[in-house]
């Protein structure tokens, strides 16, 4: 079975894994992290992107 793109389903998953897998054993600031600590920069993005929708700025 293949998505879209012609790719198999779930080819972007295992990819998506696997650069998760790297930033969190070779970067030591992804390292240092968990979803607890990530939760201020979640809120600011999310500030972000509202603002972005209400702006028309797609990019």
């Amino acid at each position: 079975m293949t998505n879209q793109d012609g790719n198999p389903v779930g080819e972007s998953t295992i990819e998506l894994v696997g650069v998760m897998h790297r930033l969190r054993t070779e970067c030591p600031w992804h390292a240092q992290h968990d979803h607890a600590s990530l939760v201020p920069y979640l809120v600011e993005e999310c500030y972000e992107l509202v603002e972005a929708i209400e702006s028309g700025d797609r990019d």
